[in-house]
């Protein structure tokens, strides 16, 4: 995590919103030592910000959060719009009342014993994980684009992927490749499942297909 941090504060400011409590996420903020890596959060919110949401599917029926990134967007007004904002989390439910500016990552398990599948798609274990490392990769790729919204994102690894074979063939001259030009040759390496489906029903329940 650090060593993610480190590298993507070189081109972005970061925020930090979490569904933990209050107290849990002071003590991750105090455990990730952010004033060592020489980062300021533009903001920390927790889950008491957080927008608490209904669901029902076929299977069952209940809550969950969601954090509407147009809620920052009004608090930092002036300083940054939604365009400008990108969206990184491991629950798709926190991104459906936000706009496409968003990145699903697959969620981290310590032990491979707890990794189960997560909202349909498979979660990376322990040192085998290399998903911030590739997180870190996509936002240099993408850190020039003027306006977020115009990337789909779902395909992230793709174009990971795409610049990882462009460094092999190419060499250094693959930092060059813009985002588009890799998009075009990526394979479809989506993290979310396609069976993922969220709609609002006429009540205002989120219904999961």
């Amino acid at each position: 995590m650090k060593s993610f941090l480190r590298r993507v504060s070189k081109y972005y400011d970061i925020g930090i919103w979490s569904l933990s409590t209050p107290a849990a996420l002071a003590a991750k903020i105090h455990h990730m030592d952010l004033p060592s890596l020489g980062i300021t959060p533009v903001f920390v919110i927790d889950r008491t910000i957080s927008i608490k949401c209904k669901f029902k599917s076929h299977r069952l029926a209940g809550t969950y959060y969601a954090k509407p990134m147009t809620h920052v967007a009004r608090c930092l007004k002036g300083r940054y719009s939604s365009r400008q904002m990108m969206h990184v989390d491991d629950n798709p439910l926190c991104f459906t009342l936000s706009d496409r500016n968003c990145i699903l990552i697959s969620p981290w398990r310590r032990d491979p014993v707890d990794a189960e599948p997560y909202f349909g798609y498979t979660t990376s274990v322990g040192r085998h994980d290399r998903d911030l490392a590739d997180m870190g990769k996509y936002l240099e790729i993408v850190r020039d684009e003027p306006n977020f919204k115009v990337i789909k994102h779902t395909n992230w690894i793709g174009i990971v992927k795409a610049h990882r074979a462009e460094a092999a063939r190419m060499g250094s001259r693959a930092k060059s490749c813009s985002w588009k030009s890799l998009s075009s040759k990526a394979s479809k390496s989506s993290v979310a499942p396609s069976s993922f489906i969220a709609r609002r029903s006429p009540s205002g329940t989120l219904e999961i297909m």
